[in-house]
This record gives structure tokens, sequence and C-alpha cells, in this order.
């Protein structure tokens, strides 16, 4: 299980409703004012830098089919504070045919080497650069990438009750640093409460990647990643990995 602050890979399927209300798209020269808005709102955002959190992973390994071989759920209390990163494996299984075994031992070593590798690889940059804000590289609203995408605006729809506008992103030049999808934004705050993306071009060896991640505006401020699901096949030919990885943030105590 690999313990980072912002994964790529992460998710726990969001329970929510979407309701279809009457709207006609809108063409992209009329969002310039609505991408301004959440680009704004995003870029408002305070780096969560200093925070302790609950994290519960779930991967599970599936055949050709996509039927489900083997799944492994971890729970584990991260810390990410004065840019050193700790945490703790509170709970370990795997579940295979049927049978049940405790790997919390196997898990928390695991975790022990990815934090130190993690701290190493911080504490050696000579010169520490600000660090980038990742929902700058899930989001395409900031100015300067706009040029680097296609947006449509289409029909708006309400998610746990609340209204959203929803916009579609299209990389025009195809890059995997580039995420493009659909993006679900609250009408009343211009927050992204949902993504629903994917790289505009795959990594090697990555012949699917999707991801469904669920945004949430804490009450001190914060916006966090709450869950999200993403569905990964990729890997050498002999080595093929297909697998649904579901994370879940919880306990979230933003530090002093």
């Amino acid at each position: 299980m690999k313990i980072r602050q912002y994964r790529v890979i992460a998710v726990l399927v969001g329970f929510f409703f979407i309701n279809v209300l009457t709207s006609a798209p809108a063409q992209e020269k009329d969002l310039v004012p609505l991408l301004d808005k959440i680009a704004k709102r995003v870029g408002s955002y305070p780096e969560n830098t200093n925070w302790e959190y609950k994290i519960v992973t779930k991967y599970t390994e599936m055949d050709k089919q996509w039927q489900p071989t083997k799944t492994t759920i971890a729970t584990a209390v991260v810390k990410d504070a004065k840019g050193v990163l700790s945490g703790r494996v509170i709970e370990a299984v795997e579940i295979e045919d049927g049978m049940t075994k405790d790997i919390i031992e196997k898990t928390t070593e695991q975790t022990e080497t990815q934090i130190e590798e993690a701290n190493k690889q911080r504490k050696e940059q000579e010169a520490p650069k600000e660090p980038e804000n990742t929902l700058n590289t899930l989001f395409p609203f900031e100015e300067s990438k706009r040029a680097k995408f296609m947006f449509n605006r289409l029909n708006d729809a309400v998610i746990n009750e609340r209204p959203v506008f929803i916009i579609e992103a299209t990389a025009i030049e195809k890059d995997e640093q580039l995420f493009e999808g659909r993006y679900y934004i609250d009408q009343k705050t211009y927050d992204v409460l949902k993504a629903q993306i994917k790289p505009s071009e795959n990594p090697t060896f990555v012949k699917e990647l999707d991801m469904d991640i669920d945004f949430e505006m804490l009450p001190e401020g914060n916006y966090i990643r709450r869950r999200s699901k993403t569905r990964v096949n990729g890997g050498p030919f002999f080595k093929r990995v297909r697998a649904i990885v579901e994370e879940e943030y919880s306990d979230i105590d933003i530090l002093d």
C-alpha cells in the first residue's frame, strides 16, 4: 500500500445521485467567464501541507473478464507535518477464495520503507521548490493551461442536492501529463465536486487508467480529495495488471 498525500491512483465509490436538468450546451467562447470563476476558486485554496488523516485503501485484482480474484484492504493513519511524512497501519487484510488473511506485518514493513524513501527524497532536494499544486495537475482551468484544451458545457445536473455545471475538457494535443474528462462544478461556490478523468495519452505500458474522484470543502476551508476510484489496466504483456483501486479519506485534522 502506498502512503502519499496525493496519489494518482486512488479511489472509493462515491454515493451520489445525478439528475439531469434542462440546459442547452454552451459553446467554448461563452465559457470564459465561468472558467475564470472556477480558476479563481481553485487558486484560493490553501495548500494541505500540514495535516493528519485516516485512509482506507481497497485494491482489487481482476482477471481478464474483470472479475475479482483477490482483494487487499488496508487502513492507515498518515501525518504530513512540516515537510515530514509519517504513518502507521491500523489494519490490513487480504481476501482470496473466500479466505481472509491478516497481512498487517507485511503491510507495515512496506509502508515504513515507502515513507522512509519519500522523506529521503524530500531531504535530498538541494533547492526545494515551491510545492506543486496537485489540483493544477488534475484540473485544466488555470488560464495558462486553457489553450491546451477544448471546453464544452454539457447539460446541468444535481449531485447530492447541489446543482452543478458539467464542463467537458478535451486535450488538443494528447499528452500523458494532461488529464481530460468531465468536471462537476458547484453552481454556488464554483468548487469542483467531482472529476471523471483520464490521461489524454496513456503512459508507457498503460492501456487504461480511468479515475472517478470526489472532492470536498472542509469547514476549516481546506479542499480535499474525499474518495476516489481508479480502474487500471497496464504493465508489460508478461505481467499485465488489471485492478480497481478505491480510497477514502476520513478523520481529517488540519494541524496548526
